[in-house]
């Protein structure tokens, strides 16, 4: 039997719940960044297998997060609308690059400190 190490909290606490919509909001993000880079098709080959793999991943995380808010009493934020830079999807150059800055922005915002966060079962990562 597989049980999970967090233990998600019956309700909500509201700092935690707007942590999470600020977390959904940069998974929207991610996840349309990506999805509209394998429309647009910048990249082929094994770049474009890596890429699938993580918009799968990104819209994963959306599903998730928005079923913890929703768990935990609150309401999901809506998914913003996203106009990007003309060059973001011109070629190959411009795509990674964005990526490269997403997945950082990302990075630095999953690993700030937890002391904010109220509640010890908060998700890290």
């Amino acid at each position: 039997m597989v049980t999970s190490a967090i233990a998600a909290p019956a309700a909500g606490d509201a700092g935690d719940l707007e942590i999470l919509n600020y977390a959904l909001t940069l998974e929207y993000l991610e996840s349309d960044f990506y999805t509209m880079g394998l429309a647009k098709k910048p990249v082929s080959g094994r770049e474009l297998e890596l890429i699938t793999e993580i918009a799968d991943h990104e819209s994963a995380h959306v599903t998730a997060v928005t079923a913890l808010i929703k768990q935990l009493g609150g309401t999901p934020v809506a998914k913003p609308v996203i106009k990007y830079p003309d060059e973001t999807f011109k070629d190959k150059a411009g795509f990674l690059k964005a990526a490269s800055t997403f997945e950082e922005v990302g990075r630095r915002t999953k690993s700030s400190p937890s002391s904010s966060r109220s509640s010890p079962d908060f998700p890290t990562s």
